[in-house]
């Protein structure tokens, strides 16, 4: 049944639409949001009689093969390609149409991508009829041509994102599609007066394609890009899916035109801003359309649009994981603890009791951003216990976690109420936790518990075997041994082989000459080579449990000769700054041994096997003020080679370290200008930064 319109008039001035059958129109009307009107440019609604579509052209027998590659290779979570009112789709692996991710892109050949463009652009290009109705609706529907809309924008997207450059001499197609966008601009310049042969006629009568003119200007220019979006726009509404794919490859590949255009960078925004309304959604959003919504945000903004994404995501009909995991990571790079709580309170219970590694890292990033609550007096961690009501239940990582923070914010008591827990969970205590206990026992002067947690690594194979453990505990050795026990160098090294013999030979001290080849033991239980953090921390240990220069001069020279034929292991350990760290501090102190401090200053330079850090740059600085004084040659030395290597300190290692040592020398004074890193200044507190999500 058909009606006709009740201005004939005015109709025939419009540009003709052709017929649409009586499915399409209930189809549309169906999952339209609004009742279908007409065309935009129509203030009246218009029936049309029902006639049969024109069958779309079949795709050649030569290029299915690539057709069909790039349609199952595509993500199957990719469902912004479905309508947003699609209540009734396939299951992902029923579907036909490709998803619009890079990562198809990628993992097909220039060529395949080139056959399969061309031949969606013969098969589109066959379609003659209601085409801007068919690209408002390509999301929207399941017929044959908007599945061939759909390949088509994927693939020569697809084509645009592998390769602009040579993407026309490829692609034929292109390079009629950018020469119409073209056209057709210069035609809108012409006609800008009301009056004259209007863009929709001159559209219709060029038979020009919608999604064509969007891949031509895509590939000619981002000016010409927004003047093909905006004049689309005015003939009724763009998918949010295609806009959003012409904003991110604008953001990606013509940032610089963006730019250096003012007017052109306002209307990107313009688009931008368009497309962070709700109600233009689909029914799933995307992490890379997401990414874009919040490109150029400040902080309050980008929290208020991500609340938006959550609640959107929860009127899914289906779950959306990416984007959950999205918004999570949007949340914790913002710092944001209840927002990420909010997003993990979205996951099934079965998935926190047992979280996959992508979700363990969130929650581990999560339980990063811990703080201490009070009440009444009684000070408790804040995200653990909200953690844990949610359902997510303590495993090796979250549990050594839990300790480790309780240990920073210094709440003993809860920290070893973890432990047991751990203990009686059968839960293991990783090294890195372990050697946090250690250090916290001991800086606490918490013999107890320093006890019993040496006790523990003691009667663990595994605990005396972990390398921060054993630095840890070969750093509280030497502490001990060098200033409360006043011991000699030869005990202290016995103290620090009870440690050390339980997880590696002693091949690298007789390498290093600290042991002679009749101290290492029989190789009836081999032991592995110690790994290059821990050999350098082991030398840094002995260097500071000697006494005398003579020793350490003698290792040095081992040492400096080691490298320079290339020992591996010692080279490796050369890597770590702390090896000679040890060496600078050691020979700082004497007035006979500082002429020591050049030398290897230089090596180190020279041999570039590390670059020297704070503490490094610290030493020498310290080295260099404390001589100075005394007018000793060394002290011009290492002045030189401070200024050469433009050595700089932070404001915090200035006054933790040498301000200290040198009272007089203030921020203000010259010495701390020439060698003190200013930090940037920081912005007020009530200014939010604008967030970069590129």
């Amino acid at each position: 049944m058909s009606c006709r319109p009740t201005a004939p008039s005015r109709l025939l001035s419009r540009p003709r639409l052709g017929l649409l059958p009586p499915l399409f129109l209930a189809h549309a009307h169906a999952r339209d949001r609004r009742p279908w009107l007409g065309p935009p440019s129509c203030p009246f609604p218009v029936r049309l009689q029902s006639a049969p579509a024109s069958a779309p052209a079949a795709v050649r027998p030569e290029a299915q093969d690539d057709v069909d590659r790039l349609r199952s290779g595509a993500a199957a979570a990719d469902d912004s390609s479905v309508g947003q009112h699609d209540h009734v789709s396939p299951p992902p692996s029923q579907r036909r149409w490709p998803s619009a991710s890079r990562s198809t892109a990628s993992r097909g050949s220039p060529e395949h991508l080139a056959r399969a463009a061309a031949e969606s652009a013969r098969v589109v290009d066959g379609i003659r009829s209601h085409k801007y109705w068919l690209m408002r609706t390509m999301y929207s529907a399941k017929f044959n041509r908007h599945s061939h809309l759909r390949h088509f924008w994927f693939n020569f997207k697809c084509v645009l994102w592998s390769d602009r450059a040579t993407a026309p001499a490829q692609v034929p197609a292109l390079s009629k599609y950018r020469l119409q966008a073209t056209e057709l601009h210069l035609h809108l310049e012409r006609h800008r007066v009301e009056g004259q042969d209007g863009p929709d006629s001159h559209l219709l009568a060029r038979r020009y394609h919608p999604l064509g003119l969007l891949v031509g200007a895509l590939s000619h220019s981002a000016k010409l890009t927004m003047a093909m979006l905006d004049f689309l726009m005015r003939r009724g509404p763009v998918p949010f899916q295609i806009t959003a794919d012409c904003l991110r490859y604008l953001r990606r590949c013509r940032l610089n035109e963006l730019e250096d255009d003012d007017d052109l960078r306002s209307v990107y925004g313009q688009q931008l801003a368009a497309l962070r309304n709700p109600h233009t959604w689909p029914r799933h959003l995307r992490p890379s359309q997401m990414d874009l919504l919040l490109d150029h945000l400040t902080a309050s903004e980008a929290r208020a649009l991500l609340f938006q994404f959550l609640e959107h995501n929860k009127l899914s009909a289906m779950p959306n994981r990416p984007s959950h995991l999205f918004v999570l990571d949007a949340f914790l790079r913002l710092k944001d603890v209840d927002g990420a709580l909010q997003v993990l309170a979205v996951f099934p219970p079965s998935e926190l009791e047992s979280p996959d590694q992508e979700l363990l890292q969130r929650i581990i990033a999560t339980l990063h951003l811990e703080a201490v609550d009070d009440d009444c007096g009684v000070a408790f961690l804040s995200v653990l216990p909200r953690l844990l009501k949610l359902g997510v239940k303590p495993n090796q990582v979250i549990q050594n976690k839990g300790i480790r923070n309780a240990l920073k914010f210094d709440l003993v008591p809860l920290a070893w109420d973890l432990v047991h827990h751990a203990q009686e969970a059968e839960i293991k205590i990783e090294g890195s936790c372990a050697a946090s206990l250690l250090r916290h026992s001991f800086r606490k002067q918490d013999l107890p518990r320093l006890n019993q947690i040496m006790s523990t690594i003691y009667e663990s194979t595994t605990l005396s075997q972990e390398p921060y453990v054993i630095m840890d505990m070969m750093n509280i050795v030497r502490l001990v041994c060098y200033f409360d026990r006043k011991s000699s160098p030869s005990q202290s090294l016995a103290h620090l082989l009870t440690i050390y013999d339980r997880a590696y030979n002693r091949c690298l001290l007789t390498k290093l000459g600290i042991l002679g080849p009749s101290h290492a033991p029989p190789a009836t239980h081999p032991l592995p080579d110690p790994p290059p953090m821990v050999c350098a921390f082991l030398v840094w240990t002995y260097v500071y449990v000697q006494r005398n220069d003579r020793a350490v001069l003698s290792l040095w020279e081992r040492w400096a000769e080691l490298i320079d034929q290339g020992d591996p292991l010692i080279r490796a350990a050369a890597q770590y700054d702390v090896s000679f760290n040890g060496f600078l501090l050691f020979f700082a102190r004497s007035r006979h041994a500082v002429w020591n401090v050049p030398l290897i200053l230089r090596f180190m330079l020279d041999q570039n096997l590390c670059k020297p850090s704070h503490i490094t740059w610290s030493h020498c600085i310290t080295a260099y003020l404390q001589w100075r004084e005394h007018d000793h040659p060394a002290a011009r030395e290492i002045n030189a080679i401070l200024l050469q290597s433009k050595a700089k300190v932070s404001e915090k290692e200035w006054k933790e370290y040498i301000q200290p040592r040198f009272p007089a020398l203030h921020l203000d004074s010259p010495e701390a200008r020439q060698f003190v890193e200013i930090d940037s200044p920081h912005k007020p507190d009530n200014e939010s930064p604008p967030l970069e999500w590129a």
